[in-house]
C-alpha cells in the first residue's frame, strides 16, 4: 500500500512540475485593475470608500527550478477615494505610490502544455508619493468648495499579496500572464489631511485582475 502511495506521488510530481518552465531570467510588464476596500472605516470619523485601483509597471522572475522562482517588480499605483461623512460626500482624493513586490512564483503544468497554472505570493513595499484632493459642495456643516490640492509626502508601508492565474506560452521566449491578485496595503498611512476637522486614514485591501507578459532573457537546463 505504501509503495502505491509513493509511486502515485512520484508520478503526480513528475507530470505536474517537471519542465513546467525553463530555468532562467524573465522580464516583462504588467497592468492591474480592480477595486479596493477600506478596512479601517470604523476607526475614522469620516468613512472612506474606494472607487478604483490600477497599477502599471515592470515585473521579473528568476526561475530557480523549472517549477518555482523568485519574482519582483516595480509598479506605479493609484487609488481613487470617495471621502464621506455619513451620507455626505466631502470630497474625492487620488493617492499615488510605487509598489515593489518580492515573492515566490510556482508554475504547475502537465507536460507538454502551452497553458500552465501560475501561483505566487509574497510581500510588497509601498513608497508613497503624493495625494490629490478635491473638495465637494456637500457637507454636514454647510456648503464647501475647495480647489484641487496636492500633498507631496514620503512614507514606506508593507503589505502581503497573493494571486493565481494562467501562464500561456505564446512564442518560444514569451509568456502571457492572466490572473487575479489579492493584496493587503499599508495601514493608517494614507495621508489625506483634514476636511472640516475630520482626518482621513485608511487601511486597504485590494482585488485586481492582472494582464502582462514576460520575455525570457536567458535560460539554462542544468
Amino acid at each position: 500500500m505504501y509503495q502505491r502511495i509513493v509511486l502515485t506521488l512520484v508520478f503526480f510530481f513528475s507530470v505536474t512540475f517537471t519542465d513546467a518552465q525553463d530555468k532562467g531570467l524573465y522580464l516583462g510588464m504588467q497592468a492591474n485593475g480592480g477595486f479596493a476596500n477600506d478596512l479601517n472605516n470604523n476607526a475614522t470619523k469620516a468613512g472612506t470608500t474606494i472607487n478604483g485601483h490600477s497599477e502599471l509597471g515592470f515585473t521579473g522572475t528568476f526561475m530557480v527550478k523549472d517549477f518555482w522562482g523568485i519574482t519582483t517588480g516595480a509598479l506605479h499605483t493609484n487609488f481613487n477615494f470617495d471621502l464621506r461623512y455619513g451620507d455626505h460626500l466631502l470630497g474625492t482624493q487620488k493617492l499615488y505610490y510605487w509598489r515593489m513586490p518580492l515573492g515566490v512564483r510556482f508554475i504547475f503544468s502537465r507536460k507538454p502544455s502551452r497553458v500552465k497554472i501560475d501561483f505566487y505570493g509574497g510581500l510588497s513595499l509601498y513608497f508613497l508619493q503624493k495625494a490629490n484632493f478635491t473638495g465637494n459642495r456637500e457637507g454636514p456643516l454647510g456648503p464647501t468648495v475647495s480647489d484641487p490640492t496636492t500633498q507631496n509626502y514620503h512614507a514606506v508601508g508593507v503589505g502581503a499579496y497573493t494571486g493565481m492565474g494562467m501562464n500561456i506560452r505564446v512564442a518560444k521566449s514569451c509568456n502571457l500572464l492572466l490572473g487575479f491578485q489579492l493584496a493587503g496595503a499599508f495601514g493608517n498611512q494614507n495621508k489625506s489631511g483634514e476636511i472640516q476637522g475630520y482626518k482621513m486614514n485608511a487601511s486597504l485591501t485590494t482585488f485586481t485582475f492582472n494582464l502582462g507578459f514576460q520575455m525570457c532573457i536567458f535560460s539554462y537546463r542544468h
